[in-house]
């Protein structure tokens, strides 16, 4: 897709619920792991701005996808999510999720987020995560 930056690639996800919302790129960097998609009509609400729940939904599987180490496959389970919202995404915006782990222990990995259009910020998050599902 040519509205996508150069840097990014195209981030395979095996959930039928990610794969609903759209396409969402990878990127790789010595400071971490970014998620982003491009913001489409089917994203916004009725003011026109990306939804709080898609930008909600961007930061969970950004923080649960950032919390993989190279060949690390595991399923990751939410404990907790906290988010802030503090600007807005429009269609055609690209927005990306940059993430950062705080801490990865054997049983709990603690990251938070920012998600981003170009230099602004437009929310923050910080999950809790499981490694492992449990049944």
């Amino acid at each position: 897709m040519s509205d996508v930056p150069p840097s990014y690639k195209l981030l395979v996800l095996k959930s039928a619920f990610a794969n609903h919302l759209g396409e969402f790129y990878e990127r790789l960097s010595p400071t971490g792991r970014s998620i982003a998609i491009r913001v489409r009509s089917q994203h916004c609400n009725s003011q026109g701005v990306a939804h709080g729940g898609f930008l909600l939904a961007l930061a969970d599987m950004a923080l649960s996808h950032g919390t993989y180490e190279p060949g690390d496959a595991p399923p990751r389970v939410t404990l907790s999510l906290s988010t802030d919202f503090a600007g807005v995404a429009q269609e055609g915006d690209w927005v990306e999720a940059h993430v950062d782990v705080q801490k990865a222990g054997r049983r709990v990995i603690f990251a938070n987020c920012f998600l981003c259009v170009g230099e602004r910020r437009i929310a923050r998050a910080s999950g809790v995560f499981m490694p492992e599902r449990t049944e």
